[in-house]
């Protein structure tokens, strides 16, 4: 389960940075759009991908939607070090994100231990949802 997290994670990085690349400062507005809820409506309505994506953020947390706030807010903190480690240079950071999602194992190791812990929780919290509605991760749907 944590590895369709962090596989998550990592796909919405990509989508906010490919969205934010046509803004003045790339990162910021990654990040906004990663922690505003109306801002990322706004995309939705405008890129099936994105609103794909989204989808299948909302499945993976078993339709919670404070959880899947969380993913956002997750990946809005994932994209500061994101940037860091790239630079800022959006092409170095989408290069990052796709080695992330061919090792999520190791994209995870090399995240802050308080980012390890926020993703651990939501996967347990989503377990433990899941074991009660009696349900399993093969109810996901991939985009």
């Amino acid at each position: 389960m944590k590895n369709i997290f962090l596989f998550l994670v990592a796909g919405l990085l990509s989508i906010s940075l490919a969205q934010a690349q046509e803004e003045g400062d790339p990162v910021a507005e990654a990040q906004a759009f990663l922690k505003n809820e109306q801002k990322r409506e706004d995309l939705f309505k405008k890129d099936e991908k994105a609103k794909q994506a989204d989808t299948f953020a909302g499945q993976a947390v078993g339709g919670d939607k404070a959880s899947k706030e969380e993913l956002y807010s997750i990946s809005a903190d994932i994209m500061a070090q994101l940037a860091k480690d790239g630079k800022e240079d959006p092409a170095k950071m989408q290069e990052i994100l796709k080695k992330a999602l061919a090792n999520p194992e190791a994209f995870t190791k090399s995240l802050s231990p308080e980012v390890q812990a926020r993703i651990k929780a939501v996967a347990d919290k989503t377990e433990s949802q899941r074991a009660v509605n009696g349900s399993k991760d093969k109810s996901l749907k991939s985009p």
